[in-house]
């Protein structure tokens, strides 16, 4: 499950990194101090963006991996 979260994350930040790579020109006039395409920004974000994702998947799966399956299934 944590594979398939992160290839998911991983999909979604190479997209977010092609549009923002993309629309600069349109960020242009929103940014103050710092380049529209300063590949540090990109980079730093895309890798908060993995670190999030990668914290989001493992938390329930390292939570359901702690359950013992027969009182699990017994609950249900």
């Amino acid at each position: 499950m944590i594979g398939y979260g992160m290839r998911l994350s991983a999909v979604g930040i190479a997209a977010g990194l092609i549009a923002g790579l993309l629309l600069t020109r349109a960020m242009n006039s929103m940014l103050i101090g710092i380049q529209p395409n300063d590949p540090l920004t990109f980079l730093s974000m895309a890798a908060l963006f993995f670190l999030v994702a990668a914290a989001a998947s493992w938390v329930p799966a390292r939570r359901a991996a702690l359950l013992d399956p027969s009182s699990a299934l017994r609950e249900e």
